[in-house]
């Protein structure tokens, strides 16, 4: 750990200002009770009001909603689906992943053969049935991006898990007399769990994209504001109040860009490469 720190890229600007992005986002989601006790949707002036008008620093909607408060209670949305959205299908193509890689035979083709039909079907038309059959709601929004992300984990950790299974060490352990539990736990995964954290940085920015498209064309949940559903429902007014869209569309924007360039930075942190010549 110590290593991965020291090789990630503080002088940097781009990956600096990324993070200090990304904090911005946590800080937002984490006051916008205690900055906007009456939530995003109470009506707290007169409709489009520009930005930096007096009370209303980014404007109101078309109703007289405050902009601002919309963002701060949007980052809670777009965290939430991201985290959960990311774990839940991180943990899953891990284990399919494992199983497939270290067993090998006829249970990896079975479920690589599962893993292919999931990605047959294109992610965002399969996402955008699931919420529909389970009725637009956070719940189903995150079943749905789970659902269609689980796929490249588990061909990345399967990958990982063939180069792996055959090293010297995992043969030491298996000649020990090792459980294959044991094996798979404490040898292979944690030398496979570099790419794969990496990969599951970069899906937290793909789950937020899917939210908030998914919010954009009317399937969010009713009862949350998220930027996805900001941007949506003011696109008819883009002319009059174009700041109730462009605002909370770059929020998406630079909250998924900062994802992703951090992602980056952890992936040449997490190279060996890279770690030595930073440690050295």
């Amino acid at each position: 750990m110590r290593r991965v720190l020291a090789s990630l890229p503080r002088r940097d600007w781009i990956f600096v200002l990324s993070v200090i992005v990304l904090v911005l986002v946590l800080g937002m989601a984490l006051s916008a009770r205690l900055l906007f006790p009456g939530g995003p949707w109470e009506v707290v002036g007169p409709p489009v009001v520009p930005p930096f008008t007096k009370g209303f620093l980014l404007g109101t909607d078309t109703i007289g909603r405050s902009v601002l408060a919309g963002i701060f209670y949007g980052a809670r949305v777009s965290l939430l689906v991201g985290i959960v959205a990311t774990a839940l299908p991180f943990l899953l193509g891990m284990l399919i992943g494992a199983i497939a890689g270290y067993s090998g035979g006829l249970v990896d083709d079975a479920l690589m053969r599962l893993t292919e039909l999931f990605q047959t079907v294109p992610h965002f038309m399969l996402a955008l049935v699931l919420v529909a059959i389970l009725t637009p709601s956070i719940t189903s929004i995150i079943i749905a991006i789970s659902v269609v992300s689980w796929p490249p984990v588990a061909r990345l950790v399967r990958a990982e898990f063939l180069s792996l299974r055959n090293r010297e060490f995992v043969e030491a352990a298996v000649l020990a007399g090792r459980s294959h539990t044991s094996i798979v736990f404490k040898e292979i995964l944690p030398n496979a769990l570099g790419p794969v954290v990496v990969m599951a940085s970069l899906m937290v920015a793909t789950a937020i994209l899917l939210e908030a498209a998914i919010s954009f064309i009317g399937l969010g949940d009713p009862n949350l504001m998220s930027w996805g559903y900001m941007v949506g429902a003011s696109r008819t007014a883009l002319r009059t109040a174009w700041w109730v869209s462009v605002v909370p569309g770059l929020a998406v924007f630079l909250t998924v860009l900062a994802i992703n360039f951090v992602g980056e930075a952890l992936n040449e942190a997490l190279n060996p490469r890279s770690a030595l010549r930073a440690y050295k």
